[in-house]
């Protein structure tokens, strides 16, 4: 075997060019900062000027791997790439969408638990109605995508993943057990299309040469964007809160609407996709 393994041609592999050491070291910095600013703007862990010297090294590190990215010619961030509209439109609605979802496993178990007073089994089993929506749509995705194209499944999406984001919002004790249920299913059903979607065009015009670069600026601002929104979710039910003042359902109101709003800004960036953005993927014909 060794000797027949041995007249195989080996594949020659594309060079990636030296690593961008200072690029990536300028990244992390940043990205440290930000989440750090994040985590602590408006909750007293921390000295205020800690957190505004957070916050202004995340911007100076903004700033300055902008100016390295413009003389690197393999920067550790691909930026180029938001010059594709489909990838630009999926970074940035998706990461709206991130914002948004990625408070809801912070604030949904303190609802139920905590506000209406369930325990972790119930909870969690009333919870995994979302695994079955989102287990539900895998099947009919490609068709609804095909049918409908793109934009006019991120576009409606939208508005409905928005609506289930903010209903745990007025959940009380007396809300019917089956309600919410249904709402987790509808949930896990349309943000998985959403996802689906979104991940799935981001590539759709990206050259196959780029696809590896593009995936790792996908991938950083994917994971920021949940960590953000774990942030955003905790800062506003903090001051929901106030000073020492119970977890009653009534409190997490405007946190689920909050980050609702959030999720709906999506929108109008979807709606900027041409009717048959990503057609070469989904097979999509007006």
């Amino acid at each position: 075997m060794l000797a027949v393994l041995r007249f195989v041609p080996k594949l020659k592999q594309p060079d990636p060019g030296k690593f961008d050491t200072f690029g990536f070291v300028v990244v992390a910095v940043g990205l440290t900062a930000l989440v750090g600013a994040a985590e602590t703007i408006g909750v007293s862990l921390v000295p205020p000027l800690v957190q505004i010297t957070a916050a202004l090294i995340a911007v100076g590190s903004g700033v300055v791997f902008w100016l390295h990215f413009r003389r690197q010619p393999r920067p550790v961030l691909a930026i180029g790439l938001l010059r594709f509209q489909t990838f630009r439109t999926s970074l940035i609605g998706g990461t709206l969408v991130r914002l948004g979802i990625g408070a809801t496993p912070f604030l949904l178990p303190l609802l139920l638990q905590v506000g209406l007073g369930w325990s972790p089994l119930k909870a969690g089993l009333a919870s995994a109605a979302q695994a079955v929506g989102i287990l539900v749509f895998k099947p009919v995705a490609p068709r609804v995508i095909r049918h409908f194209g793109f934009k006019r499944v991120l576009a409606a999406t939208n508005v409905i993943v928005a609506a289930v984001t903010m209903a745990p919002g007025f959940f009380r004790a007396s809300t019917p057990l089956w309600l919410i249920v249904a709402l987790f299913a509808i949930g896990g059903f349309f943000r998985s299309m959403q996802f689906t979607s979104i991940n799935t065009i981001a590539f759709a015009d990206v050259p196959q040469t780029s696809v590896s670069r593009a995936t790792t600026l996908s991938t950083v601002v994917q994971q920021v964007g949940l960590a953000l929104g774990i942030s955003f979710g905790a800062l506003v039910l903090h001051l929901t809160r106030g000073s020492g003042g119970l977890l009653t359902p009534d409190r997490f109101t405007l946190p689920f609407i909050a980050v609702g709003a959030i999720t709906l800004i999506a929108g109008p960036f979807y709606q900027t996709l041409a009717p048959d953005a990503g057609s070469n993927v989904s097979g999509h014909k007006r």
